[in-house]
């Protein structure tokens, strides 16, 4: 069996053959970074939220690169361990984190499902305007030093 990111490097010597003759601009390169587990909160909050009987990890974790708009090479990478992509890594990181704010459980392995104070939580941000972010607002900024 092939790593998941050979196939991407005919692709990838390719571009720095054509970036290294001044053909090619930077931003014409897939983005290398996968956002960081904070970033996948809001997304499987979103889709635990549509699914109240519970959802699989593995349709959550899907559900949060599909919001985040990851790329195939993005899903291909893969911890330096090699066992685990790093993109559901970082989504079990953000429901471990949902889980200890008690809006999230795990009912049973491989199930995660919005607790009673999740569904609250919830609620409460969908009557807050639009532009409201789903996070916590930040402190007040400081006027004086």
């Amino acid at each position: 069996m092939t790593h998941p990111t050979t196939a991407f490097c005919p692709e990838t010597c390719r571009r720095v053959a054509e970036f290294t003759r001044g053909r090619l601009r930077t931003s014409s390169w897939p983005s290398l970074t996968i956002p960081t587990y904070d970033r996948f909160i809001e997304p499987i909050l979103r889709y635990l939220a549509k699914h109240p009987e519970g959802a699989l990890a593995r349709d959550a974790h899907e559900a949060a690169a599909n919001a985040l708009r990851l790329d195939a090479y993005q899903r291909a990478q893969v911890l330096p361990s090699g066992k685990q992509a790093i993109y559901k890594n970082r989504a079990g990181w953000a429901h471990d984190r949902l889980k200890r704010a008690g809006l999230s459980e795990s009912t049973r392995r491989g199930l995660w499902a919005l607790t009673d104070r999740g569904r609250a939580y919830v609620r409460s941000m969908r009557r807050r305007s639009p532009t409201t972010r789903w996070r916590r607002s930040p402190p007040e900024t400081r006027t004086s030093f």
